[in-house]
């Protein structure tokens, strides 16, 4: 197991417990990057689609090739896509909401 990929995993431990902090009962990690997002939360009125990153330091990336790949999948109206990418050197969470193009986007 490589090094990236355990801190790759890290990072979604660490969000998978923001969600349960955040009031979300189920949370599901797309383990080995298997699918389009790593993690699907579920709360009593919504559900989460994340992608997660984790930068060391400096700006963040834009992520753009991760966030056209999503952008446009349908999702049901009670749905929300993130990208969520915590910040090493700030010890803190940037959370980017990603539109899919319609009213919003």
């Amino acid at each position: 197991m490589s090094h990236q990929y355990r801190r790759g995993r890290q990072a979604e431990y660490w969000a998978r417990d923001q969600l349960y902090e955040d009031g979300y009962h189920t949370v599901v990690r797309a383990a080995g990057s298997k699918g389009k997002y790593d993690l699907v939360a579920i709360g009593e009125h919504n559900i989460k689609a994340v992608l997660v990153k984790r930068v060391q330091a400096g700006p963040i990336p834009s992520y753009k090739a991760d966030i056209d790949l999503v952008k446009d999948d349908p999702i049901p109206p009670c749905a929300h896509k993130e990208l969520w990418v915590f910040h090493d050197e700030r010890k803190a969470w940037i959370v980017v909401p990603v539109n899919d193009g319609g009213e919003d986007g």
